[in-house]
Order: structure tokens, then sequence, then C-alpha cells
């Protein structure tokens, strides 16, 4: 579905609460579990399958960024169409200004890393 003009009911509470619990998700599963691979191998599983079968899953994947917001030469992980051709397009999800600074920081803060890497 590309169509995101449903109406969102969603107060900035429940924004806040989600985005935390997704935050924190890793550190739950870990405590739980002592890890979190099967976590990894059933994500790896699902793209493979996207791909496999060429369904045109909607997933949170990481890829180059090209002209996406003005992002630029930066892997970021973004809900994107996964097919035969790997991500074939990244989707532009309606964001808050603050999270559309989040987004930026995010790319900034893996662009001054890539650089400490060399070449």
């Amino acid at each position: 579905m590309r169509d995101w003009t449903h109406p969102n009911h969603l107060t900035g509470e429940d924004r806040n609460a989600i985005f935390e619990s997704v935050r924190t998700s890793a550190d739950r599963v870990i405590v739980g579990k002592g890890a979190t691979n099967y976590a990894v191998g059933l994500a790896v599983s699902s793209i493979l399958q996207a791909i496999l079968w060429d369904e045109g899953r909607v997933l949170a994947v990481s890829s180059l960024l090209s002209s996406h917001r003005g992002l630029n030469d930066v892997c970021l992980s973004m809900s994107a169409i996964v097919n035969r051709r790997g991500v074939d397009c990244v989707l532009t999800i309606p964001l808050s200004q603050v999270e559309e600074a989040g987004l930026l920081a995010s790319a900034a803060a893996i662009r001054r890393v890539v650089r400490t890497l060399g070449s």
C-alpha cells in the first residue's frame, strides 16, 4: 500500500511509546533468551524469500540511498519494496519534523563512522 493519506489516530504519547518499544526490543530479547541470533536468521529468511519468490514485500532493510529525502551515498534501514531485484524502491513515509531530523542525524552519524574506517 503506497497511500499514506489514511487518518492517523496516534497521539504523540502513542508514537513515543512505540518508538521506545522498538528501540529497546533487542535488549528485551537478550534478557529473555541471551541472544538475538534467531531474530537475525528469521530476518534473513524473510528477505531471501521476498527475493526468490519475487514477492514485492515491504520490509525494513538497509540499502544504499540515492536521492531519498536528500540523502545520498549512505546506507540506512528504510521501509522498501523487496523483490527479485533486491530493494526495488525505498518508500517515502511521512515523517514529522522531529523524525526527519532524527533520520538526518542518523545518516550523519553513519557517515562520521565510515570516514574513520579509511579506504
